[in-house]
Protein backbone atom coordinates (compact mmCIF):
# COMPACT_ATOMS: atom_id res chain seq x y z
CA UNK A 1 0.00 0.00 0.00
CA UNK A 2 1.08 3.41 -0.90
CA UNK A 3 0.44 6.01 2.14
CA UNK A 4 -0.06 9.64 0.28
CA UNK A 5 0.76 12.73 2.40
CA UNK A 6 -0.62 15.51 1.30
CA UNK A 7 0.99 18.94 0.31
CA UNK A 8 0.23 22.24 1.88
CA UNK A 9 -3.53 23.19 1.77
CA UNK A 10 -3.71 20.52 -0.64
CA UNK A 11 -7.37 18.43 0.59
CA UNK A 12 -8.52 14.92 -0.53
CA UNK A 13 -11.46 15.90 -3.59
CA UNK A 14 -11.87 12.45 -5.65
CA UNK A 15 -10.84 9.06 -5.34
CA UNK A 16 -9.49 9.20 -9.09
CA UNK A 17 -6.58 11.51 -7.96
CA UNK A 18 -4.76 8.64 -6.46
CA UNK A 19 -5.77 6.00 -9.10
CA UNK A 20 -2.58 5.65 -10.47
CA UNK A 21 -1.29 4.05 -7.49
CA UNK A 22 -4.31 1.27 -8.27
CA UNK A 23 -2.89 0.84 -11.83
CA UNK A 24 0.42 -0.96 -10.07
CA UNK A 25 -1.25 -3.15 -7.64
CA UNK A 26 -1.15 -0.81 -4.71
CA UNK A 27 -3.49 -0.12 -2.59
CA UNK A 28 -3.42 3.87 -1.27
CA UNK A 29 -4.52 6.15 1.97
CA UNK A 30 -4.50 9.58 1.97
CA UNK A 31 -5.90 11.41 5.23
CA UNK A 32 -6.65 15.36 5.23
CA UNK A 33 -4.02 17.04 7.13
CA UNK A 34 -5.95 19.03 9.85
CA UNK A 35 -7.07 22.43 9.22
CA UNK A 36 -5.76 22.72 6.27
CA UNK A 37 -9.20 23.05 3.50
CA UNK A 38 -10.36 19.67 3.55
CA UNK A 39 -13.71 17.69 5.86
CA UNK A 40 -10.88 17.54 8.80
CA UNK A 41 -10.89 21.03 10.59
CA UNK A 42 -8.18 21.65 13.75
CA UNK A 43 -10.68 22.33 16.24
CA UNK A 44 -7.68 22.42 19.08
CA UNK A 45 -7.25 25.31 21.61
CA UNK A 46 -3.92 26.45 21.05
CA UNK A 47 -2.32 27.89 23.98
CA UNK A 48 0.60 30.17 22.62
CA UNK A 49 -0.34 31.72 19.13
CA UNK A 50 -3.06 32.01 17.10
CA UNK A 51 -3.40 32.50 13.44
CA UNK A 52 -5.11 31.16 10.35
CA UNK A 53 -2.20 30.63 8.58
CA UNK A 54 -1.55 26.50 10.44
CA UNK A 55 2.31 27.18 10.77
CA UNK A 56 1.55 30.21 12.66
CA UNK A 57 0.07 28.28 15.81
CA UNK A 58 1.46 27.50 18.48
CA UNK A 59 4.65 28.62 17.85
CA UNK A 60 6.18 29.73 21.16
CA UNK A 61 6.44 26.07 22.81
CA UNK A 62 6.93 22.70 21.40
CA UNK A 63 4.16 21.10 22.97
CA UNK A 64 1.78 23.97 21.23
CA UNK A 65 3.41 23.64 17.68
CA UNK A 66 0.98 22.50 14.79
CA UNK A 67 3.49 20.52 13.55
CA UNK A 68 3.37 18.44 16.48
CA UNK A 69 -0.29 17.64 15.82
CA UNK A 70 0.34 17.10 12.05
CA UNK A 71 3.20 14.65 12.55
CA UNK A 72 1.18 12.32 14.84
CA UNK A 73 -1.63 12.42 12.93
CA UNK A 74 0.28 10.68 10.20
CA UNK A 75 2.44 8.05 12.41
CA UNK A 76 -1.67 7.77 13.78
CA UNK A 77 -2.10 6.67 9.77
CA UNK A 78 0.40 4.07 10.17
CA UNK A 79 -1.08 2.61 13.38
CA UNK A 80 -4.51 2.34 11.56
CA UNK A 81 -3.17 0.53 8.43
CA UNK A 82 -1.86 -2.05 10.37
CA UNK A 83 -5.27 -3.14 11.38
CA UNK A 84 -6.46 -3.78 7.88
CA UNK A 85 -5.86 -7.35 7.16
CA UNK A 86 -6.11 -7.43 3.39
CA UNK A 87 -2.64 -5.07 3.76
CA UNK A 88 0.87 -6.53 3.48
CA UNK A 89 2.58 -5.19 6.46
CA UNK A 90 5.91 -5.69 4.69
CA UNK A 91 4.94 -3.27 2.09
CA UNK A 92 4.21 -0.15 3.36
CA UNK A 93 5.46 2.60 0.87
CA UNK A 94 4.89 6.34 2.12
CA UNK A 95 4.83 8.68 -0.53
CA UNK A 96 4.71 12.74 -0.52
CA UNK A 97 5.62 16.07 -2.63
CA UNK A 98 6.60 18.88 -0.65
CA UNK A 99 4.61 19.07 2.73
CA UNK A 100 4.06 15.55 2.59
CA UNK A 101 6.95 14.80 1.33
CA UNK A 102 8.23 15.91 4.38
CA UNK A 103 5.92 14.26 6.54
CA UNK A 104 6.82 10.87 4.53
CA UNK A 105 10.74 11.01 5.69
CA UNK A 106 9.67 12.28 9.17
CA UNK A 107 7.30 9.15 9.75
CA UNK A 108 10.22 7.22 8.67
CA UNK A 109 12.20 8.33 11.24
CA UNK A 110 10.02 8.01 14.00
CA UNK A 111 8.00 4.60 14.04
CA UNK A 112 9.21 1.26 14.12
CA UNK A 113 7.16 -0.38 11.67
CA UNK A 114 8.91 -1.35 8.61
CA UNK A 115 8.90 1.19 5.69
CA UNK A 116 9.61 -1.10 2.17
CA UNK A 117 9.99 2.59 0.31
CA UNK A 118 9.82 5.76 0.87
CA UNK A 119 9.24 8.50 -1.99
CA UNK A 120 9.32 12.38 -0.90
CA UNK A 121 9.35 15.03 -3.92
CA UNK A 122 10.50 18.84 -3.19
CA UNK A 123 10.58 18.12 0.20
CA UNK A 124 9.65 20.69 3.15
CA UNK A 125 10.43 20.62 6.75
CA UNK A 126 13.98 20.73 6.01
CA UNK A 127 16.92 23.51 7.68
CA UNK A 128 13.78 25.32 9.57
CA UNK A 129 16.01 28.35 10.91
CA UNK A 130 17.06 29.18 6.79
CA UNK A 131 13.31 28.76 6.00
CA UNK A 132 12.04 30.88 8.44
CA UNK A 133 14.96 33.59 7.97
CA UNK A 134 14.22 33.27 3.98
CA UNK A 135 10.37 33.30 4.37
CA UNK A 136 10.10 30.15 2.08
CA UNK A 137 6.65 28.64 1.64
CA UNK A 138 4.46 28.22 4.82
CA UNK A 139 7.58 28.73 6.75
CA UNK A 140 6.79 32.77 6.20
CA UNK A 141 4.33 32.83 8.50
CA UNK A 142 6.80 32.67 11.52
CA UNK A 143 9.32 34.92 10.57
CA UNK A 144 6.62 37.28 10.04
CA UNK A 145 5.74 36.87 14.12
CA UNK A 146 9.45 37.08 15.07
CA UNK A 147 9.20 40.47 12.87
CA UNK A 148 6.42 41.90 15.13
CA UNK A 149 7.50 39.88 18.32
CA UNK A 150 11.98 40.26 17.88
CA UNK A 151 12.27 39.03 21.69
CA UNK A 152 10.33 35.38 20.71
CA UNK A 153 13.18 34.76 18.13
CA UNK A 154 15.39 32.33 19.87
CA UNK A 155 12.12 30.44 21.78
CA UNK A 156 10.60 29.67 18.18
CA UNK A 157 14.06 28.22 16.49
CA UNK A 158 14.61 26.49 19.67
CA UNK A 159 11.32 24.98 19.08
CA UNK A 160 11.63 24.09 15.37
CA UNK A 161 14.52 21.84 16.51
CA UNK A 162 12.37 19.37 17.49
CA UNK A 163 10.14 19.53 13.83
CA UNK A 164 13.34 20.00 11.54
CA UNK A 165 13.92 16.98 9.53
CA UNK A 166 17.92 17.37 9.62
CA UNK A 167 18.07 16.10 13.06
CA UNK A 168 15.87 12.98 12.44
CA UNK A 169 17.45 12.27 8.68
CA UNK A 170 19.53 9.74 10.26
CA UNK A 171 17.22 7.04 11.43
CA UNK A 172 15.62 6.82 8.40
CA UNK A 173 15.90 3.21 6.82
CA UNK A 174 14.63 1.40 3.97
CA UNK A 175 15.38 3.00 0.56
CA UNK A 176 14.79 6.33 -0.05
CA UNK A 177 14.13 8.18 -3.28
CA UNK A 178 13.30 12.12 -3.68
CA UNK A 179 13.31 14.64 -6.31
CA UNK A 180 13.86 18.54 -6.18
CA UNK A 181 13.08 21.26 -8.45
CA UNK A 182 16.77 23.44 -8.69
CA UNK A 183 14.42 26.50 -9.01
CA UNK A 184 12.33 25.76 -6.38
CA UNK A 185 11.54 29.23 -4.21
CA UNK A 186 9.02 27.62 -2.20
CA UNK A 187 10.92 24.05 -0.34
CA UNK A 188 14.60 25.32 -1.74
CA UNK A 189 16.59 22.02 -2.76
CA UNK A 190 19.48 23.57 -0.79
CA UNK A 191 17.52 23.36 2.08
CA UNK A 192 16.44 19.44 1.45
CA UNK A 193 20.17 18.77 1.04
CA UNK A 194 21.25 19.42 4.17
CA UNK A 195 18.75 16.46 5.77
CA UNK A 196 19.19 14.54 2.67
CA UNK A 197 23.44 14.10 3.05
CA UNK A 198 22.31 12.65 6.88
CA UNK A 199 20.49 9.50 5.22
CA UNK A 200 22.35 6.59 5.98
CA UNK A 201 20.77 3.55 3.68
CA UNK A 202 20.19 3.34 0.26
CA UNK A 203 19.31 6.74 -1.57
CA UNK A 204 18.47 8.50 -4.90
CA UNK A 205 18.14 12.47 -5.51
CA UNK A 206 16.72 13.03 -8.73
CA UNK A 207 17.19 17.11 -9.73
CA UNK A 208 14.88 18.54 -12.06
CA UNK A 209 17.44 21.48 -13.51
CA UNK A 210 15.72 24.98 -13.96
CA UNK A 211 12.46 23.87 -12.57
CA UNK A 212 10.34 25.53 -9.67
CA UNK A 213 8.09 24.12 -6.87
CA UNK A 214 6.47 21.18 -9.31
CA UNK A 215 9.52 19.42 -9.54
CA UNK A 216 8.97 16.23 -12.41
CA UNK A 217 5.24 16.54 -12.06
CA UNK A 218 4.11 13.98 -14.25
CA UNK A 219 6.98 12.87 -15.39
CA UNK A 220 8.22 11.93 -11.59
CA UNK A 221 4.92 10.36 -10.69
CA UNK A 222 5.06 8.22 -14.06
CA UNK A 223 9.10 7.18 -12.55
CA UNK A 224 7.89 7.06 -9.14
CA UNK A 225 5.10 4.28 -10.57
CA UNK A 226 7.91 2.46 -12.09
CA UNK A 227 10.18 2.19 -9.34
CA UNK A 228 7.58 1.01 -7.04
CA UNK A 229 6.77 -1.70 -9.68
CA UNK A 230 10.58 -2.98 -10.18
CA UNK A 231 10.33 -3.19 -6.14
CA UNK A 232 7.61 -5.05 -5.71
CA UNK A 233 9.07 -7.94 -8.35
CA UNK A 234 11.79 -7.62 -6.08
CA UNK A 235 14.09 -5.79 -8.67
CA UNK A 236 16.80 -3.06 -7.74
CA UNK A 237 15.73 0.45 -8.71
CA UNK A 238 18.46 2.34 -10.20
Amino acid sequence: IVIDFLGYMNHVQEPFQFAHWLLIGCGCLVIDNRGQGGRTQDQVPYETTQHEAPFGRGILKKEDFYMKRLVADSLRTLEVLQQIPEIDPQRIILRGGSQGGGIALLVNALTNVPIFATFADVPSHSNLVHRIEQKTGSYQVIQEYIEQFPETRETIYQVMSYFDLKYFAHRITGPVYTSVGSADPICPMEDFFVSYKKIPGPKELRIYLNKGHGGGEAKQIRREMQQITKLLKGNECR
